[in-house]
């Protein structure tokens, strides 16, 4: 017990255990019933914890549905449990169990915030009197929906980096969209205007000759109001887009914008691609508030545009009240034994084609046709709601009453698909959301990152999906809670964003009680490190002093931190992982690394006494948005994995994203795995020197240096088949790049893993023209012989790990959709290198889902021995362990 002198019980458990019936078992272990008591005390008032971790077990769950237990075994390491007396529960300064109101009491209850209740069938505007009217819905408005741009304020090449000298004329493009499709007959453009300063124009747009204008009874109501700047140039006709701006639609009060509107306009980088910007994505997926960011002398390029204002004002619910759709509009429905046998083949292919797939008219007709005879197949989903003609009321209330009726899709996760920019329809969304509520706390934790920015893909900073993770969050603070806000703190540096993530976290925080002050605490400790970090960063750089010299500095401001404030707590979380509970620094065991930005390696003492240290690393100046992306797709790789009985002992270690530093960069912390070491330190140790990299055996030496006994080896051996597997197949398909001896590593134990995912998606790097990279993935002879030594192509270890990577590619294969999904939701986050869907192909290509499964296979089969066969990889490495020895 803590806090008594330690005594320690030995003993087997069950599978079928809980907390309850192993109390049961700690007690029955003494001779009598009051011995136990005497020395462990009242059971009733005690309770069992994890070893150096801030996490409890009680209850009537089994033992095996916690995390931290299926981790030992899975690792073969016993379970080490404390049995402590039961903590006084924490007083909350605010209720968590207030969360469903949370949002009603904190709205202005003078701001008339328009819902369904509004508009009743009892309503219908042909049976009302002109004066009894105080609105006019925009369902009911048979008129055409007009805009016409001002002018525009503050055009120059000092705020406009893509204007240049070349440009001579100016027009302004406005246009519609839902989802990420334009709304046809909604795309006008004024009139090419001489540059200047301050143009201006005065008619109202119209669509080109022939082409009627939108009813504004067709729009959708989530539908977006785009307006792009363009730079002409008169003697060539190119044009270059130099700013843009997209307002919703209908505002979050629920009335259609009318009258003037002055916007501040987003500016676009040059270094973006002219077929991006010609495909618009970056507006489909942008944020829907004005620039308000402002510089230090000049103010952003501002549009004044006019909406048709009318004498009452137009309005549109959240949710519109359900008609019965026109048949003669939507189509009868159609029995199966009347469709073609060429339509049902093509439906089958269809619903099967992955989420990047892209549906001709003729594929949307198929499954608008079909619709009635979908609703059993939760796979179809996606594709039938991106055949919906959305500016169809009609078509609107059949897709409403078809989704209400859809069979919920088996996996949950499925439905991530559908809060995808693509699908901007509430209902639709709220659906998705109403899914996603049955998910663990566990599963919606893996998945936050892609919640997290889906966010970004809502109209307004309140919606379905915001509310449902604040009110998780708040169920859940310790997991749920403590993860949402690191990712939103990660992003409140974006000036397109940063409004709704400081209003969400403000609402978390408002209702959080005690762990906002720990989220405050953990907030300080990040700042504190992160002026320590700088100040390391500039000495470095300085070269004014030797490495000792800064290290006695580094040290010397770490017990500075240690007294002035770690010590003053009694302990805080680590923004790793809510459940390490530190008090100050080891100091005399913390360094800085000798990388560029020299990322501080920092020891914490466990707070809890019979815990081992806590080991982490701390970096500024390096994004490690795609490293943390990378990191999560192989805890969900090897959460598929474990669910069909393949453990590829994967270890997808910590990372999280803290925002950035005084410079921009990015700023995080990484887990670090212990017990193990690079390959290039392997090769020259074991190896004999640099000249290890051309050499078999430095790993198997390595591994037999810390495996002595036969069983041990034997085991660690086992380790590196499967892991070494499960890395190939998973660095294969997510393309990362810039793999070399230094960021792979090897653990005692035997376990291959890879670290510093900078590069994915089939990103490689060259050096002056020479490709680096001439195999998808690394397995070299130094690896084979793991497997059974000069021979290895005939050994049956080899063999193992052939059949083991097919096997591990099969299960990820048949989840393709799933990681798909994943990265176009984090294209929102626009990561250097996954800024556009188009950057997703890579991953579907390499699934090779146009080929049969003994197809795919066999092309996998082939990309080992072309590995294996890459002597370059060896040259590369010794090149690494010359400059870095």
């Amino acid at each position: 017990m803590q806090n008594k002198r330690p005594q320690t019980l030995q003993m087997t458990i069950s599978s079928h255990d809980t907390a309850a019936t192993l109390m049961v078992k700690i007690y029955d272990q003494f001779e009598t019933r009051a011995e136990a008591i005497r020395i462990l005390g009242d059971p009733s008032q005690n309770m069992l914890k994890f070893v150096g971790f801030d996490e409890y077990i009680h209850g009537t769950e089994t033992l095996y549905c916690y995390e931290t237990i299926r981790a030992s075994l899975r690792n073969r390491a016993s379970v080490d449990l404390c049995l402590i007396q039961r903590p006084i529960p924490r007083v909350l300064t605010e209720s968590a169990a207030r969360h469903p109101e949370i949002y009603k009491e904190r709205v202005d209850p003078a701001v008339p915030i328009l819902t369904i209740d509004d508009f009743t069938e009892t309503r219908a505007t042909s049976t009302m009197q002109w004066d009894a009217m105080t609105y006019f819905p925009l369902r009911s408005l048979q008129q055409e929906f007009r805009y016409r741009v001002r002018g525009i304020e503050g055009v120059s090449e000092s705020v406009l980096p893509r204007l240049d000298s070349t440009h001579t004329h100016l027009r302004v493009r406005v246009f519609l969209f839902h989802g990420t499709e334009i709304i046809k007959h909604s795309d006008m453009t004024t009139t090419d205007a001489p540059r200047c300063q301050s143009p201006r124009w005065s008619r109202w747009l119209t669509p080109p000759d022939g082409v009627p204008h939108i009813l504004a009874s067709n729009i959708p109501r989530e539908a977006r109001i785009s307006i792009l700047l363009y730079g002409k140039r008169s003697y060539t006709k190119d044009e270059d887009l130099l700013s843009w701006v997209n307002v919703p639609l209908v505002d979050e009060f629920g009335h259609v914008r009318s009258g003037m509107m002055h916007l501040k306009m987003w500016t676009i980088d040059t270094n973006i691609k002219q077929g991006h910007l010609d495909a618009l994505t970056f507006v489909f997926r942008g944020t829907t508030v004005e620039n308000l960011t402002r510089g230090a002398n000049h103010q952003p390029v501002s549009v004044c545009i006019e909406f048709e204002q009318r004498a009452l004002s137009v309005t549109a619910p959240i949710v519109e009240v359900y008609r019965e759709p026109d048949v003669a509009k939507i189509g009868e429905k159609q029995l199966w034994k009347k469709l073609s046998k060429e339509v049902r083949t093509n439906l089958d292919i269809l619903i099967k084609t992955d989420p990047l797939y892209v549906l001709t008219p003729k594929d949307k007709e198929i499954f608008w046709t079909t619709r009635h005879h979908l609703l059993p197949y939760p796979l179809a989903l996606p594709k039938f709601l991106q055949s919906v003609d959305w500016t169809s009321v009609d078509h609107r209330n059949e897709a409403h009453r078809l989704l209400s009726n859809w069979t919920p899709p088996l996996n949950p996760v499925s439905a991530l698909e559908l809060l995808d920019a693509r699908y901007a329809d509430y209902k639709v969304r709220e659906y998705a959301v109403n899914c996603l509520r049955v998910l663990p706390d566990d599963e919606l934790q893996l998945f936050l990152l892609q919640l997290a920015q889906s966010i970004k893909n809502e109209p307004y900073h309140d919606s379905p999906l915001t509310r449902f993770l604040v009110e998780r969050a708040l169920r859940n603070p310790h997991s749920i809670g403590h993860s949402l806000f690191w990712h939103l703190k990660a992003e409140l540096h974006s000036p397109f964003h940063c409004e709704r993530y400081a209003m969400i976290l403000e609402e978390y925080l408002f209702h959080s009680g005690w762990h906002a002050a720990e989220l405050r605490k953990q907030y300080e400790i990040v700042q504190r490190l992160q002026r320590i970090s700088g100040k390391v960063v500039a000495r470095k750089h300085a070269k004014d002093m030797t490495d000792d010299e800064i290290q006695a500095e580094y040290l010397a401001a770490l017990h500075k931190f240690n007294e002035n404030y770690l010590s003053t707590n009694e302990s805080t979380q680590i923004p790793l992982n809510p459940k390490w509970l530190v008090t100050t620094l080891v100091v005399e065991k913390c360094r800085f690394m000798s990388s560029k930005m020299a990322p501080l390696w920092l020891v914490f003492k466990n707070a809890d006494p019979l815990g081992d240290n806590i080991i982490i690393m701390f970096k500024s100046g390096d994004d490690l948005r795609q490293d943390i992306l990378t990191l999560q797709l192989l805890k969900v790789m090897d959460k598929i994995w474990v669910s069909e009985d393949l453990d590829m002992r994967l270890i997808p270690y910590n990372c999280v994203s803290t925002g950035i530093n005084a410079q921009g960069k990015g700023v995080g912390l990484i887990e670090i795995v212990l017990n193990s070491d690079t390959t290039s330190g392997i090769q020259l140790k074991y190896g004999g020197g640099a000249l290890g990299a051309l050499k078999l055996d430095p790993l198997h030496k390595f591994i037999a240096d810390h495996n002595k006994e036969p069983d041990q080896y034997e085991s660690a051996k086992d380790n590196f088949i499967k892991s070494c597997a499960g890395y190939c197949v998973a660095t294969y398909v997510l393309g990362i790049g810039d793999r070399h001896n230094g960021n792979i590593m090897l653990t005692k134990d035997g376990r291959l893993f890879h670290i510093d995912f900078g590069h994915f998606l089939g990103n490689f790097k060259s050096k002056f023209g020479i490709k680096r990279e001439r195999a998808a993935f690394v397995l070299t002879p130094e690896m084979a012989f793991v497997m059974g030594g000069k021979n290895y192509k005939k050994a049956k270890e080899f063999r193992v790990f052939t059949d083991l990577s097919a096997q591990a590619f099969t299960i990820l294969r048949n989840h393709a959709s799933l990681f798909i999904n994943l990265f176009s939701l984090m294209v929102s986050a626009q990561m250097p290198e996954l800024m556009f869907q188009e950057d997703i192909h890579y991953l579907r290509d390499k699934f090779f889902l146009q080929d049969s499964e003994k197809g795919a296979v066999e092309r996998l089969r082939k990309e080992i021995q072309k590995s294996l066969n890459t002597t370059y990889r060896q040259f590369d490495n010794l090149i690494h362990n010359i400059k870095h020895k």
